[in-house]
């Protein structure tokens, strides 16, 4: 906490012993449930107690905590050599249960509930869609660890529906050659260890990224952690392995407040701060030959002339490199073999879009034409602490009833909608800012309590003249919500029924044999619907959508795609009735964001596409936009 640290999570391996059937932390003997159910509420008082000992006697506040770890795998046995606990999915909602009373019984009301910690992002979705509405309406943030499927995105998608904060609490990666080569050497560890943070970012969207064992024994054969030294000595010496710096070729300049945006590269990882102007670029380059790509920075409207360059090789431990010059919008760069590289961007800007907000920043010392909900008499503009400017909006609920704040317009045109706003709480669970759609709601976030301001980003889809409302939320029981400047606005989506929302697939078509291709509401992954593609093993299937382009210039068609099928699946864009783009589906079951830019000149058409060959399987699309 000396060193600046503002964020401390809580996390139990396992029960003390003596609350267990098997007298044992390490797990039960048949891998079943430890916990006696006798124990379950004086479980959850000593991790209240707990809690609340951190917090009065050493001034530290667990943002939340969490009672899990990989709880319904099967490994957790008596034998092992480290503490666990099997927990099924119905007794983990009776310990959130129990574990809400407890910290209300304790006066605990700055740690909220985290859930469910499980070993992969689909176990734990698998887990979470089988939570009761009480016991997902507890949580206040999503765990997870991202074993064996870092880049499906459908967690994300659970998570964003339904508001939470996204957390991967744990990832470990090492060297997986046989025999393992000098981990003070070899990039094979940092380069898994670059995907893992690349795919758990991007498609995931995680808030926060937590690598576990960060510091092993070196009396071992593993390559999983970034120092090692052996626990047998009492020597206090140590080894930096590589993976140390490849951690630091993210960890050192993607900080918080920093937003992760889109890049077109799939091993490339791209971080913004809007407040600062500051742009991190980390690429990383598995392969055994060098490659030559050029960064498009068409987006921003100011650029600097140069970018700090930062590299990890095999030869070289994150060590700075002459600055790369940024020309004509663009930074062109070769990567070396099996290397990853940052570049530092100082000194950005963009062209603000049009605020289709009013009074976004309370500037005018009153409220209108933002509305207090549901009572005047608990929101009002204030003078202290403020993001920027002399006035930010203040929400005050009571003990005995909610508060809020909204203001509502109409959609200008059909698109994506980017509702940003600046808040800070001193709630620790249950504030938040969302947006409604057409008298739906379409996004929310939760807002951090006790952190200071943070700037929190939604995106939703309209269509041109439907209502949307942006709102922020404080549940009764005291404390402060306070917003500052916000904004809506909109990026041209020129496909229609992006995320099928209508229920039905026109204006999209299905070709090949259209039979097999529809809308379901069985594998969303934001909304009620999406669209399926179910090929047989003699018949192929493909949707598109095609459009005119409105003007000449750079198209990027994004879309997330799930598919059980191992090959054989893509999509991509044609221009003029000729493909300019595509890319292969992952067939391992979760949905990622897949994004394909090409060029198109006013005037032509542009149909965007997704097909799967004649196999068995399935694949669902959602959320698609072509701007």
């Amino acid at each position: 906490m000396a060193n600046g640290v503002n964020t401390v999570e809580g996390f139990v391996n396992s029960p003390p012993a003596w609350m267990t059937v098997s007298n044992c932390t390490g797990g039960n003997t048949n891998g079943s449930d430890n916990l006696s159910s006798t124990y379950y509420t004086n479980f959850t008082d000593y991790l209240a107690q707990i809690t609340k000992h951190f917090r009065d006697s050493w001034g530290v506040n667990f943002r939340t905590l969490s009672m899990f770890n990989e709880p319904t795998q099967g490994w957790w046995t008596c034998s092992n050599n480290q503490e666990g606990n099997h927990v099924s999915a119905a007794n983990q909602e009776t310990l959130i249960a129990d574990l809400k009373s407890s910290f209300s019984a304790a006066g605990i009301t700055d740690t909220g509930i985290s859930s469910p910690d499980e070993y992969s992002s689909s176990a734990s979705k698998s887990v979470l869609s089988g939570y009761s509405p009480a016991a997902l309406g507890s949580l206040s943030q999503i765990n997870t660890h991202t074993y064996n499927n870092s880049g499906d995105a459908s967690l994300y998608g659970f998570a964003s529906t339904m508001g939470y904060r996204m957390w991967t609490s744990e990832l470990a990666v090492g060297d997986n050659t046989s025999p393992v080569p000098d981990p003070t050497i070899s990039m094979n560890g940092s380069l898994n260890l670059a995907a893992g943070i690349h795919a758990d970012l991007t498609a995931l969207k995680s808030n926060g990224w937590v690598y576990w064992q960060a510091i092993e024994n070196s009396d071992t054969t593993n390559s999983y952690g970034l120092i090692q030294t052996p626990f047998s000595s009492s020597s206090q010496t140590y080894t930096i392995m590589k993976q140390y710096y490849g951690m630091e070729q993210y960890s050192k300049f993607i900080r918080p407040g920093f937003t992760i945006i889109d890049a077109s590269d799939s091993n490339t990882t791209a971080a913004w701060n809007p407040d600062t102007g500051r742009v991190v670029v980390v690429m990383s380059n598995p392969g055994s030959s060098a490659r030559s790509t050029s960064l498009d920075l068409s987006g921003f409207s100011t650029l600097p002339s140069s970018a700090s360059v930062y590299q990890t090789t095999s030869t070289a431990n994150f060590v700075q490199l002459s600055d790369a010059p940024v020309s004509n919008k663009a930074l062109s760069v070769t990567l070396p073999a099996e290397s990853i590289t940052t570049y530092v961007i100082d000194g950005t800007a963009t062209t603000a879009p049009t605020n289709l907000l009013s009074n976004a920043g309370f500037e005018n010392s009153t409220l209108s034409p933002w509305t207090a909900d549901p009572s005047s008499s608990t929101v009002a503009t204030t003078t202290s602490n403020t993001f920027s400017g002399a006035q930010a909006a203040l929400i005050t609920p009571t003990s005995g009833a909610w508060s809020g704040l909204s203001q509502t317009i109409t959609a200008p045109t059909t698109g994506r909608y980017t509702f940003i706003a600046h808040a800070t709480s001193t709630i620790a669970n249950g504030a938040q800012l969302g947006v409604n759609v057409a008298g739906v709601q379409a996004a929310k976030v939760p807002v951090f309590g006790g952190v200071g301001y943070n700037r929190y980003v939604m995106t939703v889809d309209a269509t041109a003249g439907q209502a949307i409302k942006v709102w922020g939320y404080a549940p009764a029981g005291g404390g402060t919500l306070t917003v500052d400047d916000s904004s809506l606005s909109v990026r041209a989506n020129y496909l229609s029924n992006p995320g099928f929302e209508t229920g039905a697939l026109g204006p999209w078509a299905a070709e090949w044999h259209p039979t097999l291709a529809g809308v379901e509401n069985n594998n969303p992954l934001g909304g009620q619907y999406d669209a399926y593609l179910h090929p047989t093993s003699t018949s192929d299937v493909g949707l598109y959508q095609t459009i005119t382009a409105p003007s000449t210039g750079t198209y990027t068609f994004r879309a997330f795609v799930a598919s059980n099928i191992g090959s054989g699946v893509s999509l991509g864009a044609d221009v003029a009735g000729t493909q300019a783009t595509s890319q292969t589906v992952t067939g391992d079951g979760g949905y990622r964001q897949y994004q394909l830019t090409f060029t198109a000149t006013a005037g032509q058409t542009i149909k965007c596409w997704i097909y799967s060959s004649a196999q068995s399987g399935w694949v669902t699309v959602d959320q698609a936009s072509l701007g």
